[in-house]
């Protein structure tokens, strides 16, 4: 009889066992995947996703002097681009017409090949690490406070590293896996995500982000079947938004999402081709983790000469499922529409809270961003004529507030914090 109790408590605790494995079942949980599976509690990265492109908007030719654009930036309420090749000056970009309306000398020493910015809370960072020809041995980052940049005393540090796995310095131009395009800054850490002109892929390498000489160290690699050139990040939506081309000059987007911490190739993965043939895409940025401007630099062969233009494209249908656990189709035209006169946002400048009067009840979700993209606030919200904001713990500051509305469009307005 023990026994047979015995064998009876074994089995009933094999059951629990599989139940509890059952309820914490890995698998894909986006359902825009072709794999989705309903029953996934924990995304293992497993994601299918069909092949699938998009039609940007061209918005207007780059002046002359933004010929070798090879980054993008979202900061101070602007959008800004930098050439590679020549001083490092920053230009503010019009985004209607693509006209430059303001420019930031950052150095008169021109970079080696100065490839991308990407920012914290209070620094920009300049990428000169482009290493095409596979010789360098100075790779590094300038670190460039904002504040002092914005009033013309720009305080450079560097931040001087080299790749763990890198031993053949030979020249090899567009033939080495150690080249670099494209880095993002988080709380704690730089990343690299590197261009393999060989392997078609990219490897993602960990750096401090304080001034100093180091060796990086290599985390994990992608297949991405292309050049990586560009990279926005959203930390605190674990979203990283690579940008890049085929050796055909086929461009694309790249999605890293729904990852955890900064294990970025261990979330969904997926591939967005861009119906821009020919462009040679190399930057992208955008205030908001759905809308994203783009750059390509010009382009000649032969007879053929493709102009450095900018671009704007908007990923509502890949990223407001996950974001916004809203479904694509209802935002299939997402906007920031004008003003209407009935949603109202006050005082502004604001110092302690932010009232936004809702008459028609239209909003069901507030978020607040900073301007380097980070989330500060959010809420879903009842039907209510009017919602309130705690800032009182912001730092001073130009901030995007991002509503969504019942009809599925979504209203912007940006605030200043004294």
């Amino acid at each position: 009889m023990a026994m047979m109790k015995m064998k009876l408590l074994t089995i009933l605790f094999f059951i629990a066992l599989l139940g509890l494995a059952k309820a914490q079942d890995c698998g894909c949980t986006d359902p825009l995947a072709t794999n989705y599976d309903s029953t996934a509690v924990t995304n293992d990265g497993s994601c299918l996703y069909p092949t699938s492109s998009i039609n940007p908007n061209i918005l207007g030719q780059l002046p002359s002097t933004l010929d070798g654009t090879s980054s993008l930036i979202y900061w101070n309420g602007n959008y800004w681009s930098c050439n590679d090749h020549t001083k490092i000056q920053l230009y503010r970009i019009d985004t209607l017409t693509g006209a430059i309306t303001d420019t930031l000398l950052v150095s008169e020493t021109a970079p080696q090949d100065m490839e991308e910015i990407a920012q914290d809370e209070d620094y920009l960072y300049f990428g000169d690490f482009g290493n095409n020809s596979n010789t360098r041995t100075d790779l590094h980052i300038l670190r460039v406070g904002k504040w002092a940049l914005l009033n013309g005393t720009p305080l450079i540090d560097t931040i001087f590293f080299a790749y763990p796995d890198q031993v053949d310095f030979a020249a090899s131009s567009m033939q080495t896996d150690f080249d670099c395009e494209a880095f993002i800054v988080g709380n704690e850490k730089i990343y690299l995500f590197t261009k393999q002109w060989n392997k078609q892929g990219t490897t993602c390498y960990e750096l401090p982000k304080l001034p100093g000489t180091y060796i990086a160290e290599k985390l994990d690699s992608c297949n991405v079947q292309g050049l990586i050139t560009g990279a926005a990040f959203y930390e605190s939506e674990h979203l990283v938004v690579l940008c890049g081309y085929s050796t055909l000059l086929q461009p694309f987007i790249y999605l890293l999402y729904d990852y955890p911490e900064n294990h970025f190739f261990c979330g969904n993965k997926r591939k967005i081709n861009i119906n821009l043939f020919g462009n040679q895409i190399e930057a992208i940025a955008g205030a908001t983790p759905v809308d994203f401007y783009m750059t390509n630099e010009k382009f000649t062969i032969g007879n053929t000469s493709i102009p450095a233009s900018l671009h704007h494209a908007n990923l509502g249908n890949y990223l407001s499922n996950y974001l916004f656990g809203t479904p694509p189709t209802s935002i299939e035209n997402y906007e920031f529409p004008p003003s209407d006169g009935n949603i109202k946002v006050f005082p502004n400048p604001a110092h302690e809270k932010i009232c936004i009067t809702d008459p028609y009840k239209s909003i069901i979700s507030v978020a607040l961003y900073s301007l380097n993209g980070r989330k500060v606030y959010s809420s879903s919200t009842e039907y209510a004529d009017y919602h309130y904001i705690n800032i009182d713990q912001l730092n001073a500051g130009v901030y995007v507030i991002i509503m969504k509305l019942k009809d599925g469009r979504y209203r912007e307005e940006r605030i200043v914090v004294k």
